[in-house]
């Protein structure tokens, strides 16, 4: 695991309107742990948060059901051992106890951040649990069904359309001549007015789908000359080989964070291009990790 740098918690709470501008509080709660979750193990496995979240009381079972969103029965000791084990910062704690607190009155609350200004809980949180869906009345036929209408001939017929003979073909003055046949070469890039916007992806097909179009966006460069920039790039710590770049997204899951950041940097995105792809792609892994099944 990284050691994740300090932040505020005003960044913690904008990262939380960014992902879910209208979300609940458990909502933010559980976007709050697969944040610091995926953040901090990079694509790796969490056997080490496991382990670490053992040593502080908290079983494999309601490991899972945490990370899973799933609060019922959680009290806030072995909420904040999980964070811990997930090597959350002091912002992002005090932000999650703020977020426990609002469903789960009981719990021990903390002092609130002085420095938050006015409550920005108070205006953003919907109310909980939400209002029971009400199904629509079911459709009941009618004692007494109409009869459909009965069709009346015209008292005059109406003659037949005139028909009107079809237009002559004529040639044109000046014959277009044959397109000249190119030979085969590399490929042409479509020009488009702007990139494919990534936060507009709705799942992880869509999501690599549009990273193929921002590469031949940036002129399709061969996956060797990415390889090449990414070694150079300063925001890359971890450089893949061309063959990664060239086999993304074929076991049709979302890639990895490290995995999407470089190639978004070979192909020549600039560093807010680069931030506006992690954006997306954190908010995509928080909406595939609220469909996981919670535990028993």
């Amino acid at each position: 695991m990284r050691r994740r740098p300090e932040k505020s918690t005003g960044e913690v709470r904008a990262f939380l309107q960014v992902i879910h501008p209208d979300g609940t509080a458990e909502k933010w709660l559980h976007a709050v742990l697969v944040w610091v979750l995926h953040d901090s193990l990079a694509g790796h496995g969490d056997e080490i948060v496991v382990r670490r979240a053992g040593e502080r009381g908290v079983p494999f079972a309601k490991y899972r059901q945490i990370i899973a969103g799933n609060f019922a029965g959680i009290n806030w000791y072995a909420l904040e051992a999980v964070l811990e084990a997930c090597g959350a910062v002091r912002a992002e704690v005090q932000v999650a106890q703020e977020l426990f607190d609002r469903f789960q009155p009981a719990a021990p609350r903390r002092d609130p951040d002085p420095s938050a200004g006015s409550d920005f809980w108070t205006d953003t949180v919907q109310e909980w649990p939400p209002t029971r869906h009400v199904p629509p009345a079911r459709h009941e036929p009618s004692a007494h069904p109409v009869p459909p209408a009965r069709h009346v001939p015209p008292a005059y017929p109406v003659p037949p359309a005139h028909s009107v003979p079809p237009a002559r073909h004529e040639p044109p003055a000046h014959p277009v001549p044959p397109a000249r046949h190119e030979p085969p070469g590399r490929r042409d890039v479509p020009v488009t007015v702007a990139p494919p916007d990534p936060s507009s992806a709705q799942d992880s097909a869509q999501y690599v789908e549009m990273m193929k179009k921002f590469r031949r966006y940036k002129g399709d460069p061969p996956f060797r000359a990415m390889e090449d920039a990414c070694r150079r790039h300063p925001r890359i710590e971890r450089c893949y080989s061309y063959g990664s770049f060239s086999t993304i997204g074929k076991n049709g899951k979302l890639p990895k964070r490290d995995l999407v950041r470089a190639y978004i940097a070979g192909a020549g995105g600039s560093d807010a291009e680069i931030d506006q792809w992690l954006e997306a792609h954190i908010r995509l892994s928080v909406d595939q990790a609220d469909d996981l099944p919670a535990a028993p």
